[in-house]
């Protein structure tokens, strides 16, 4: 009699799907035990994070300072961009910490979202420093603001 015998090859094969199937499968369950036990941040941990992101959002506006009239409006843009990325690390801070009210911060955000993107490109920015500078102080004072009802060192 004459049988088929799957070469080594195949049988190779075999085991290492069954292998790595059955890896993905126990990494997937792993992932998904972590998750389940993911916890939000205590209160203080919240706190300790909103006034980390609220210096950070400082140093931000303080690079508006650095803008010559000379400089570009591209120059702007990138820091507004760095500006709205502290922005919103201090919003996600909002949902954990429920008796923090962002209100004017969210209020000057706005303001100054809108003076940005009102200027032409074919402005310069020595025609719009005046209001750049007046709306990065609204953030500013806002922020301070902040900083204060949150009790931040």
């Amino acid at each position: 009699m004459f049988y088929l015998r799957p070469s080594r090859n195949v049988l190779s094969i075999l085991e290492d799907l069954v292998v790595n199937s059955t890896l993905i499968i126990l990494g997937s369950l792993f992932s998904f035990a972590l998750i389940g036990c993911g916890q939000q941040p205590s209160t203080k941990e919240a706190t300790v994070g909103l006034c980390q992101d609220l210096a950070m959002l400082q140093q931000e506006l303080v690079s508006l300072a650095s803008l010559t009239p000379e400089s570009k409006v591209s120059e702007l843009k990138a820091i507004r961009d760095r500006i709205q990325l502290s922005l919103d690390k201090v919003k996600r801070a909002e949902s954990v910490l429920q008796d923090v009210r962002l209100d004017e911060l969210k209020k000057a955000e706005e303001n100054f979202k809108k003076t940005i993107d009102g200027i032409s490109a074919k402005e310069t920015l020595a025609d719009a420093s005046v209001q750049v500078r007046q709306a990065g102080a609204e953030v500013e004072a806002a922020r301070a603001q902040a900083t204060s009802a949150v009790q931040c060192p």
